[in-house]
C-alpha cells in the first residue's frame, strides 16, 4: 500500500481529481502551487527554459507519482516549471488543511510521506551530482555508476529521457555511448546499458 492508498481509503479527506488532455498546461511556472498532487492515470512533465530559451525538462512523472510536496509547506510555493498533460491524464488534488489533518490521525501516512520526501530529496541529490560532472564521458558513466546493480545492467526508457536527465544533447549522447562500447566499457541497446568493464 502507498499513501495515495492511504487518502483514498480514508473517508474524512477528500480528493478532488481534474482530467486534463493531452498538451494541456496545468499549472504555469510561477503559479502558486499550494496543493500536494498525484497522478492518477496518464503522464506529466515538468520543464522550464534556460537563459538562451531553451527548454529543460525538470522531471517526467507517471502514473502514481506526485508532485507539490516540497513546495506545499514552503514561504515560496511558486511552481518551479511548467506542467504539462504528455497525454490525456487525471489528477488528484488534496489542500494543505486537509494533508496536515491526515498527518495528525495517520501514522501510517506520516512516515510514507517522510520517506517520500527523503527518497526524493536523494534522488535531487543524485542528479547535481551527475550534473556536476565536467564532461559528457564523465556524466554517463557516473550516471550508470549510481544505477548499475550486481547484473550489471540498467534500464532507461529511452535515450531521449537518459539525455534530458544528465541534460546533454542527444547526439551529442549518442556518439559518448558508441565510443563508450568501442572501448570495451560497456554494450548497450533501445533500453538498457550493460557495463562491461567497471
Amino acid at each position: 500500500m502507498n499513501f495515495l492508498n492511504i487518502l483514498k481509503d480514508n473517508e474524512k479527506i477528500y480528493l478532488k481529481t481534474k482530467t486534463f488532455k493531452k498538451n494541456e498546461i496545468i499549472l504555469n511556472e510561477g503559479d502558486i502551487l499550494n496543493k500536494m498532487c498525484f497522478v492518477l492515470s496518464g503522464s506529466i512533465s515538468i520543464s522550464t527554459f534556460t537563459i538562451l530559451n531553451n527548454e529543460y525538462n525538470i522531471r517526467l512523472l507517471k502514473e502514481n507519482d506526485s508532485f507539490g510536496e516540497f513546495l506545499i509547506f514552503s514561504d515560496k510555493p511558486y511552481s518551479l516549471g511548467t506542467i504539462t498533460a504528455l497525454k490525456e491524464t487525471t489528477i488528484a488534488f488534496i489542500n494543505k488543511n486537509d494533508l496536515i489533518k491526515i498527518m495528525q490521525e495517520n501514522e501510517q501516512f506520516l512516515l510514507f510521506f517522510l520517506n517520500k520526501m527523503n527518497n526524493d530529496a536523494l534522488m535531487l541529490e543524485n542528479r547535481i551530482k551527475v550534473l556536476a560532472q565536467k564532461s559528457i564521458k564523465e556524466r554517463i558513466l557516473f550516471y550508470i555508476k549510481e544505477r548499475s546493480d550486481s547484473s550489471n545492467i540498467i534500464y532507461i526508457t529511452s535515450k531521449k529521457d537518459l539525455a534530458e536527465y544528465i541534460n546533454i544533447p542527444r547526439p551529442s549522447l549518442s556518439r559518448e555511448l558508441i565510443n563508450l562500447k568501442d572501448e570495451g566499457i560497456i554494450d548497450f541497446g533501445r533500453h538498457y546499458i550493460k557495463i562491461l568493464k567497471k
